[in-house]
């Protein structure tokens, strides 16, 4: 936020008409630091300690995954309303071949008004050309524009799917700005973009008040802005995430704190599906452990420690070669006391050997089932 804070000053103070002075944006942009500090100083603390803790750094494989692809502008495919759903438009979006953190284009209703208000057509002798009209004003959104479409791409170019390997500006951000890695999901950059277009848009769209007939010309725009954004069907779904499991380990660690490892252990062990992967992070383990209490081993707050994956792959090895002594033995070695399966999201590689797996792990020594995926070590 801070970092958004001060390229947007810094825009402000290269844009800013004769009448504003450098020591109101000095002013400004003090008081908004101050505010933010104070407010939010706690947990930029708790950061930063997580940081030196875990010595915490993220791969830069996370930020291209969570980064916008340049042909996402293109389509189209995250609008879910009358007109971007339509046949015409769902031919055009089933060439995005792009998965995960997605942009899009901003709309006609946005892009159209918008061109007309960055470029001026005239015609001479037969002959039409273009030209950029620029003021401050306009110059202060179109740098937002390109700002957004730069910053949200992330460190690498990536097209439709595929990674390109061509290094962006962002790439030396992550590199040389302090604080600049803690945003992980790059894609977020694009509301500059879309800030940018729309300034642009309403510049076009307040000149057509000045015509005759523009009631009727808002009017259809009105029409065109229902098709073209309003969703086509809003969806709301009810999750029920606490089972008799939960209970159990309520009780269970109501009397004597334990530690907990759900399986799978991280959200990319659990789907190669991020949403599937962090809906099950999110509705089978972190949720429920607000309401059981018990030590968590695998939480998640948008950084997975490397251990957690190093015991990942452990594990899943044990549970591929059927080797329960040694998965019961690697839990005793970390401190853990319970261990719960949560069989049907593991991943298909995994599915034909949990099931005789977890058979096994009730014979092994010291280990009480309590229930059909629920085991307690006993050391």
């Amino acid at each position: 936020m801070m970092f958004s804070i001060l390229v947007f000053y810094t825009l402000v103070y290269l844009f800013r008409p004769i009448n504003v002075k450098s020591k109101q944006i000095f002013y400004s942009i003090l008081v908004i630091s101050s505010v933010f500090i104070t407010t939010s100083g706690i947990f930029i603390k708790g950061y930063i300690d997580m940081q030196h803790l875990y010595n915490a750094k993220r791969d830069i494989r996370e930020y291209i995954v969570y980064s916008a692809h340049l042909s996402d502008y293109l389509f189209t495919t995250e609008i879910n309303s009358l007109f971007h759903k339509s046949s015409f438009m769902n031919l055009w979006n089933k060439s995005d071949k792009h998965q995960y953190s997605h942009s899009s284009f901003p709309g006609f209703l946005i892009f159209i008004p918008a061109i007309f208000a960055l470029f001026k057509v005239s015609r001479n002798n037969q002959t039409i050309s273009f030209s950029i009209e620029m003021n401050k004003g306009k110059a202060f959104f179109f740098i937002l524009i390109i700002l957004g479409l730069l910053f949200s791409l992330g460190p690498r170019l990536n097209f439709n799917g595929n990674y390109a390997y061509i290094p962006l500006p962002y790439y030396l951000l992550l590199k040389f700005v302090p604080g600049a890695e803690a945003l992980r999901a790059l894609v977020r950059w694009d509301f500059l973009f879309f800030l940018g277009f729309t300034y642009f848009s309403l510049i076009t769209l307040t000149k057509l008040m000045g015509i005759r007939y523009y009631k009727y010309i808002f009017i259809l725009i009105f029409v065109i802005f229902f098709l073209e954004f309003i969703p086509l069907d809003i969806q709301s779904t009810k999750l029920s995430y606490l089972t008799d499991d939960h209970q159990i380990l309520k009780e269970l660690c109501s009397k004597e704190k334990k530690v907990l490892l759900e399986l799978p252990v991280t959200h990319l062990n659990a789907s190669t599906n991020i949403r599937e992967g962090l809906q099950y992070m999110t509705a089978k383990v972190l949720l429920p452990s607000t309401y059981h209490g018990c030590l968590l081993v695998n939480g998640y707050s948008g950084y997975d420690l490397p251990n957690n994956f190093i015991l990942a792959n452990i594990l899943d090895k044990y549970i591929i070669n059927q080797q329960a002594t040694e998965f019961v033995d690697e839990l005793r070695k970390r401190s853990i006391d319970v261990v719960k399966f949560n069989q049907s999201y593991f991943i298909k590689e995994l599915k034909p050997s949990i099931n005789s797996f977890v058979l096994s792990i009730a014979t092994q020594s010291g280990v009480e089932k309590i229930r059909d995926d629920l085991f307690l070590l006993h050391r």
